[in-house]
């Protein structure tokens, strides 16, 4: 786990009513936290295009039995797998500037939670090189992602404490008690580290079954106002 600190300053002073003035100081503070990942959401789908409506949703039948048996096999549980929308219609093909009748596609949409981010390779590898199954994207998460953001809301609001200390004391002031904090979540993203150590926003499914290191990484940040003694 890497987790860094970005302090943004701001200093300011605020007059408040006739002849009475607060001094105070805001420094904002935004640590950077990046997990490995070790749960992903994959969303993918099964087609089969036949020349007969009733044959078509037959095989994809057939092929949603073979799939579930696969994810049985990497020990996915039913509840894990989710068969969403499906639909069937007329297939075409255009060849030479004319339009051909190839049947009827039928399609069901899918999404299953792999507990195990290391299953994933095989269950990608699996659908790959079958006709009929495509990958259409992935959500990759952290378990540990929950403690890891209270511990980083802490370090947060401490990084901005030390930098307001260091301003107060630039300004020949004290800092005194802390008068607000305000906590802002910024954007989670998964991403897949490859090989070489380079991160690309994993929103590509073709680098999914790479055999990169994924990781999730967010981003805390406290704005927080002290007293000026």
């Amino acid at each position: 786990m890497k987790t860094k600190i970005l302090v943004l300053l701001s200093a300011c002073f605020f007059t408040i009513g006739a002849g009475a003035t607060e001094r105070f100081i805001s420094t904002t503070g935004t640590v950077r936290v990046e997990l490995p990942a070790d749960k992903v959401k994959v969303s993918a789908s099964i087609y089969v295009v036949d020349p007969t409506l009733d044959d078509s949703n037959a095989r994809l039948d057939a092929l949603v039995d073979e799939f579930l048996g696969k994810a049985k096999s990497l020990g996915i549980s039913g509840r894990d797998v989710v068969l969403n929308n499906r639909t069937s219609a007329k297939e075409w093909e255009w060849r030479n500037s004319l339009r051909l009748d190839k049947g009827f596609k039928s399609t069901i949409y899918l999404t299953l939670t792999l507990n195990d981010v290391r299953k994933f390779p095989e269950l990608a590898t699996w659908m790959g090189i079958r006709e009929g199954f495509a990958l259409r994207g992935t959500n990759y998460t952290s378990s540990k992602e929950g403690e890891e953001r209270k511990k980083a809301i802490t370090n947060a609001l401490k990084a901005a404490r030390e930098k307001a200390e260091l301003l107060a004391k630039a300004g020949n002031a004290t800092l005194g008690q802390l008068i607000s904090a305000t906590e802002t979540n910024l954007e989670v993203e998964s991403y897949l580290r490859n090989m070489g150590g380079n991160l690309a926003l994993n929103s590509a499914v073709s680098d999914n079954s790479s055999g990169g290191i994924q990781s999730v990484e967010f981003s805390v940040r406290v704005t927080a106002s002290f007293e000026l003694k």
